[in-house]
């Protein structure tokens, strides 16, 4: 992927997404890809049943109760993309 993308003159921000919940260490994969072309969020979205469940009923995890971790998740990545 990483020499695909050196076709392409742009910057990129990368996001973990869909990560298994118990996932903590990322360094090997911030190390491959660390460079003036990227920027690495420091928000990470986990892989959560809520997600599931919610986007079945057309709804987000601020409509149901009890799911502070994921709305947290989501919160931080908003403010991170907006610059709070």
């Amino acid at each position: 992927i990483l020499s695909e993308l050196d076709t392409v003159d742009t910057k990129f921000h990368v996001l973990f997404n869909n990560l298994h919940a118990s996932t903590r260490n990322l360094d090997k994969f911030k190390e491959n890809v660390k460079g003036s072309r990227f920027t690495i969020l420091k928000s990470a979205i986990r892989s959560r049943k809520i997600y599931y469940s919610t986007m079945g009923d057309g709804e987000s995890v601020f409509s149901s109760i009890g799911n502070v971790t994921a709305q947290k998740e989501i919160e931080e990545l908003r403010d991170e993309l907006i610059g709070k």
